[in-house]
């Protein structure tokens, strides 16, 4: 199978340790049968985050809506500090467009030697580009306006909804996670921990938007849903290619 350990036993080594080989052979065979098998539930989870980002991005100049943006926002500029801002530009500085091609390319190559499987290193960019095709047509097609320019840490003038920046990491970060989960990881307790550290990366960088000013709640969570749904939707449809051998 590809993409199996490279620490493969030689003839005549211990038992215990062809054994041990065996076994994971095992496990990732049925781990690639179910990721197959499942391949539809997340095709349907991708396809109902997009339609709440669709949705969200219609409710956004809702008063209710628009309310709780400002509050949120205004909340985040009061408690503003030196140190938080220094360390939360930096975050935000990784996704900014240039960064984020660098970003993506390291992603997919990361992929590509932890799985020794071009086909996950090309599943990573095309979930960074679906996401990145859908957040701009709904910037285009919401038309948002973004937090005063006046309370700005760093500049940004297009449509706010959603955020590029957080459809970005999203869709990078799971769709990274999701191949160490298929392909290389083995223990439940190491795949739960890539999952938290995923969501924490994410929400640092949804978080450093806000807090420098430049999108509203509404922006990052449309964003997340975006990245998430679009890493959902092509892990189903890369599962089912004649280039994912069992």
């Amino acid at each position: 199978m590809t993409g199996q350990t490279s620490d493969m036993t030689e003839m005549g080594t211990d038992p215990s340790d062809q054994i041990e080989l065996q076994l994971a052979q095992a496990r990732r065979k049925q781990k690639l049968a179910a990721y197959r098998r499942w391949s539809w539930a997340y095709l349907a989870a991708g396809v109902v985050l997009w339609a709440f980002a669709i949705g969200l991005g219609e409710l956004v100049q809702w008063h209710p809506v628009q309310a709780s943006n400002e509050e949120i926002w205004a909340s985040l500029i009061d408690r503003r500090t030196p140190g938080y801002t220094f360390i939360l530009t930096i975050l935000t500085t990784l996704f900014n467009p240039w960064w984020a091609v660098l970003i993506t390319a390291l992603g997919a190559g990361l992929a590509w030697y932890l799985s020794k499987r071009w086909i996950d290193a090309l599943y990573v960019v095309a979930t960074c580009l679906l996401a990145a095709a859908m957040t701009h047509f709904l910037k285009g097609a919401v038309e948002l306006a973004r937090p005063p320019l006046a309370h700005q840490l760093v500049k940004a003038r297009n449509y706010s909804y959603p955020s590029g920046h957080s459809s970005a990491v999203a869709a990078l970060i799971f769709s990274v996670a999701v191949v160490l989960t298929v392909h290389v990881l083995l223990r439940k307790t190491a795949v739960l921990w890539t999952w938290a550290l995923a969501a924490v990366i994410v929400g640092l960088i949804a978080f450093s938007r806000l807090y420098l000013g430049v999108h509203w709640f509404a922006d990052v969570v449309g964003g997340i849903s975006i990245g998430l749904g679009s890493a959902l939707m092509m892990a189903a449809a890369f599962s089912r290619s004649s280039k994912l051998p069992l």
